[in-house]
């Protein structure tokens, strides 16, 4: 009896591929008219989402109850010479012990942040 070579019957699911990184980044939730800002790290992107993370002491509080969050993502990422703030809806958590991972999509973003954040995928 012979082993299944993995990566032959496995295909990626995603529609978009994630480019792996530790870029520091803030989370931003809204509170009624308080806006939040969280330090976090994306652990990796995509045209489509990201996976971000927070450390397990972070004051991160969800308002809805039984939904993910939605919530922005503000990142520089290197030699793009500017900030985006992507709008995020939650797809999933994951508490690591250490941390809490939220992967998210990104909603509605512009043309030009896009544009930004393809060009930094390619680099």
């Amino acid at each position: 009896m012979g082993l299944l070579k993995y990566p032959k019957f496995v295909r990626e699911k995603r529609k978009f591929a994630r480019k792996k990184v530790p870029l520091p980044a803030k989370t931003l939730l809204r509170e009624g008219a308080e806006v939040i800002a969280l330090a976090s790290v994306i652990l990796d992107i995509s045209t489509g989402g990201v996976l971000v993370t927070h450390p397990k002491g972070a004051q991160i509080r969800f308002v809805s109850i039984g939904e993910l969050p939605q919530f922005e993502i503000s990142f520089e990422p290197p030699r793009a010479g500017r900030e985006l703030c992507l709008k995020c809806d939650g797809r999933h958590m994951h508490d690591t012990g250490n941390e809490i991972q939220i992967g998210a999509a990104f909603t509605d973003p512009s043309k030009d942040d896009l544009s930004t954040l393809k060009t930094y995928l390619l680099q």
